[in-house]
């Protein structure tokens, strides 16, 4: 009798500890649902956040050669202005040339008739002189 109440003991410390261990099993298995939400929440976001960063890398690499194109374009306008500019003071100069050339020309032609009046005039003159002489020579 005395050993089957120690085997009874016996089973019935066996019956708690195995409640006990199901109970912390069951603890552990409540603690490993939560991590698991834990874990899928934090990977959920991960990937969200891995997504975001692509994005913004594409956005950042996109602004860069948009950024590069417009460098271009702006090195390529300030060629061509300077090309115009080339261009046009060559147009000056080469008006400012013809307008000195012209300035010349009609001073020239300017001293040419002022040539041609005193010539002219001087014609007269002799004339006028030979006429009184011739008068003066037939009174």
């Amino acid at each position: 009798e005395n050993k089957l109440d120690k085997l009874n003991q016996r089973y019935n410390e066996t019956v708690a500890n195995n409640k006990k261990l199901r109970e912390e099993i069951n603890a552990l298995r409540r603690e490993r649902l939560v991590f698991e939400q834990i874990y899928k929440k934090l990977t959920s976001e991960l990937v969200k956040k891995k997504k975001q960063m692509s994005e913004i890398v594409e956005t950042v690499n996109n602004a860069n050669k948009d950024r590069e194109n417009a460098t271009n374009e702006l090195a390529e306008l300030i060629k061509q202005a300077e090309q115009e500019k080339e261009e046009f003071d060559n147009q000056i100069a080469s008006i400012n040339a013809k307008i000195l050339e012209e300035k010349a020309r009609k001073e020239a032609l300017k001293a040419k008739e002022q040539d041609q009046i005193n010539m002219e005039r001087i014609y007269k003159e002799a004339k006028e002189e030979e006429e009184e002489h011739a008068k003066k020579q037939s009174k």
